[in-house]
């Protein structure tokens, strides 16, 4: 849950300068980036006063914060191929072989994500898919 946190916030984040920022009366403290880092653990750097969650080395948590990123400046792709223009909505891409064509959409990318996690684990037995009847199917 902790890694899913940590994703959905690193795509709301844009590539900047550390800044303090008040929104409707809340201030908001932005990350600082290393951009020679390969990996989300070492790319983002807690903001100044808190400091980085260790996670189980085996833990999904980990295994998302060591996913090895692209260079800075990467674009994102569509799931049709076309390029989706950044209005500091995103600064990291993943590095993971992506079909050219028919990309992943958002739920697909998160269940490849969980599923290669669990492969990696060598842990089949968790290969669930939960589909729109909400009744769970092994899937191997």
């Amino acid at each position: 849950m902790q890694a899913l946190i940590l994703l959905s916030l690193l795509s709301l984040m844009a590539c900047s300068t550390p800044t303090k920022k008040t929104i409707s009366n809340i201030e908001v403290k932005q990350i600082s980036i290393d951009s020679a880092a390969t990996t989300i653990d070492k790319r983002f750097l807690a903001p100044a006063g808190y400091k980085t969650v260790e996670s189980d080395a085996n833990s999904f948590a980990a295994y998302l914060q060591t996913l090895p990123l692209k260079p800075i400046g990467t674009e994102v792709k569509y799931y049709d191929g076309s390029t989706k223009i950044n209005r500091n909505v995103y600064c990291s891409v993943i590095d993971q072989d992506i079909d050219p064509v028919n990309l992943q959409q958002c739920a697909d990318a998160v269940m490849r994500l969980r599923g290669e996690y669990l492969f990696k684990q060598k842990n089949t037995k968790r290969f669930i898919s939960t589909f729109s009847l909400m009744e769970k199917h092994d899937i191997l």
